[in-house]
């Protein structure tokens, strides 16, 4: 039992305490094996890079830790129970919920986005065009789709970069694009 926390001690990202990479991978190939109809939400924060250069790490890491905050609030109101987050590294997320609960998560982070970081921009005197947003790229997990994480990150990459070209907090999953099976997220 402590090799098992130490590990997971270890590969938990230092700034936020969410899993990270070896332990995200593990949890995908879990949840693919239960064939669980599931949506993987890949959040990237947008001009993050810039508000990092221009204000500093330290404004860098206030916002990487509310962002993991926002998003362990979203699932603690409107996730399964069952959720995982994780820090993939730098300003890159991952929640995965389910298919019935992936619209009022989504809804609410992008309902919550921009007040989460309003003394931010206030203490800065920041004006408009110069807030964050964020991209988010959906990958609908059901029976047979993916059968990899490798796959499920393949995807969520090229759905993270038709999300980016939108302006704004936006989610797009990988069922909007065309030449994909159209399904509804909810389930």
């Amino acid at each position: 039992m402590a090799s098992i926390k130490l590990e997971l001690a270890s590969s938990a990202n230092p700034l936020t305490g969410l899993p990270g990479n070896v332990q995200i991978e593990r949890e995908l190939n879990q949840r693919l094996k239960r064939n669980d109809h599931q949506v993987v939400i890949y959040c990237d924060l947008d001009r993050f890079k810039w508000f990092n250069d221009r204000y500093g790490f330290e404004v860098g890491d206030q916002i990487i830790v509310r962002t993991a905050n926002l998003l362990r609030e979203a699932s603690k109101w409107y996730g399964s129970g069952s959720d995982f987050i994780g820090h993939i590294g730098g300003d890159d997320f991952i929640l995965i919920t389910t298919a019935q609960c992936a619209n009022d998560v989504v809804l609410f982070i992008m309902d919550a986005f921009t007040p989460y970081f309003s003394d931010i921009y206030e203490k800065r005197r920041m004006g408009d065009g110069q807030e964050l947003s964020m991209s988010m790229a959906g990958v609908v997990l059901y029976a047979g789709k993916y059968t990899s994480a490798e796959q499920v990150a393949e995807k969520a990459a090229y759905v993270k970069m038709v999300a980016k070209a939108k302006v704004g907090t936006v989610f797009i999953t990988d069922c909007e694009l065309p030449g994909e099976e159209q399904i509804r997220i909810e389930g």
